[in-house]
């Protein structure tokens, strides 16, 4: 099981890759999308993430944002710098302490996950102005997805698929490709992932295959566009 971390994240992050995600990898199924929203603290005079802007560019250096995971860097890079706003990054290790400084109010913005943010969110502690994904999540279906807001040149976004190695032989790769979409179709399945903060969406090998490719694209072009030094 593969994410975006190490066949997007890794490869864009590093001067010398450890692997080829394109070459060394036998896709085989999409299995879903983990849902993102964009946070930010009730303090700040923002419900939309162009009043986010507004206020970014009226206070320039004075709004800090974590990251408490290389989809939350990159993201929150490539947003930055096509918005064009002077804000601090400050990194986790994790989500969970960075959540208890944006409810502090240390922060002011951050792309989290839903836990333990929604419902936070949902007791006023923090507020949810966007998610990450091309579509609006049932957790918070209010939320628009930032092409929506706007800002359609945000292309990073988490996925979670499932690979064999390279030279698995086809028929194995089918095979399994039919079974993972099939249990990723279940309504029972698809329902309780929803609830988790996951949507489910399955593929064929060769969309899976393509996935990889745009995003990795995608991610090498908001590194360097962005300055984000590689390791």
């Amino acid at each position: 099981m593969g994410t975006n971390s190490p066949m997007s994240a890794v490869p864009s992050l590093r001067r010398k890759p450890p692997y080829d995600p394109v070459t060394r990898f036998a896709p085989i199924a999409s299995l879903g999308r983990p849902v993102f929203f964009l946070f930010v603290h009730p303090s700040l005079p923002a419900r939309s993430v162009a009043e986010l802007v507004q206020y970014a560019k009226a206070n320039p250096g004075k709004v800090a944002y974590g990251s408490g995971n290389t989809t939350a860097i990159v993201a929150t890079a490539q947003f930055r710098l096509i918005a064009g706003l002077d804000i601090t990054h400050v990194p986790y290790k994790g989500d969970a302490p960075l959540t208890l400084d944006l409810v502090a109010g240390r922060l002011q913005m951050a792309f989290m996950a839903p836990v333990p943010g929604y419902q936070l969110a949902k007791e006023g502690k923090l507020r949810i102005v966007a998610t990450l994904l091309a579509q609006r999540s049932s957790l918070a279906p209010e939320a628009p997805t930032m092409a929506e807001s706007g800002f359609p040149g945000v292309s990073i976004y988490p996925w979670v698929a499932v690979f064999g190695p390279s030279g698995t032989p086809a028929n194995v790769v089918r095979r399994l490709s039919r079974e993972f979409n099939a249990i990723v179709g279940r309504a029972d399945v698809g329902d309780n992932l929803n609830r988790q903060g996951f949507v489910p969406v399955g593929s064929t090998p060769a969309e899976l295959s393509e996935l990889v490719k745009t995003q990795l694209d995608a991610w090498r072009r908001a590194v360097h566009e962005a300055g984000i030094p590689q390791d």
